[in-house]
């Protein structure tokens, strides 16, 4: 019964976090974060031939100066 619980928990946890869009962020020099399609393409790209599929948990970011 208990581990019925523990499944049912960890399901609905990784669904919410699946749900969470990838917010732009700042950095201390002022510049944003964004993430960097270009990898993540090249990255998708190369998983793709050799029969891989990508789940990006954490996307690489790029800096991006801010406008003004």
């Amino acid at each position: 019964m208990k581990r019925l619980a523990l499944s049912i928990v960890a399901a609905v946890g990784l669904v919410g976090c699946a749900s969470v869009p990838v917010p732009s962020a700042i950095s201390r020099d002022g510049t944003h974060l964004t993430p960097d399609t270009e990898r993540m393409a090249i990255v998708e790209r190369q998983a793709t031939r050799f029969g891989v599929k990508v789940i990006w948990v954490n996307p690489p970011l790029k800096s991006v100066s801010s406008p003004g």
